[in-house]
């Protein structure tokens, strides 16, 4: 099973996944935080991104 979260009025994302019963990843990360919870090893495609080959830009959206 796979839950993924996503709340935008605190910027802060988290997924999970979990197969036969056991809790085998669990991210959750926010930009003002950082990284808030790391279970588990990283995903393949999570990878590309830790290795800064894929970087996360920040957005050059306002809001308000």
């Amino acid at each position: 099973m796979v839950l993924h979260l996503m709340h935008s009025v605190v910027d802060r994302c988290a997924s999970t996944v979990r197969q036969g019963g056991g809790l085998e990843r669990s991210p959750a990360l926010s930009p003002n935080s950082g990284v808030v919870e790391n279970i588990g090893g990283p995903l393949p495609f999570e990878t590309l991104y830790g290795a800064e080959a894929a970087p996360v830009r920040r957005s050059s959206v306002t809001h308000g």
